[in-house]
């Protein structure tokens, strides 16, 4: 079952409804973040993906290796990666592996914070 999606404030448990069918799941979206968690089997392949915004991929558990850029790195436990917008990438589960990734999308330039007031 889809976990619902998380609202600003409190603790979001992103494993406690987990599966044993799931292999990916949305834990919370807006219009500028996206946070999902990957199951990848021992000895799975998943394809080639481009992420729409910069991203992160942590890996929670496991061991995957991730090819983007003409280069390939090893993913343990407690590590993280950081791809740019639009950088091709391909995973391989060399243990099971959960992963936590996080996609923030391109809003387009952000305004200056409002201090004050005009006038």
């Amino acid at each position: 079952m889809q976990q619902p999606l998380a609202t600003p404030g409190p603790i979001i448990d992103a494993w406690s409804s987990w599966s044993d069918q799931e292999t990916k799941a949305v834990v919370l979206r807006t219009d500028c973040m996206e946070v999902m968690r990957l199951h990848v089997n021992a000895g799975t392949h998943v394809p080639t993906y481009e992420a729409q915004g910069e991203m992160t991929i942590l890996c929670v558990q496991g061991r995957v290796s991730v090819e983007f850029a003409s280069s390939s790195s090893d993913l343990s436990s407690g590590q993280l990666l950081y791809l740019l917008t639009n950088e091709p990438f391909s995973l391989f589960g060399q243990e099971e592996s959960s992963l936590l990734i996080t996609v923030l999308r391109d809003t387009g330039p952000l305004a200056p914070p409002m201090i004050g007031s005009a006038g």
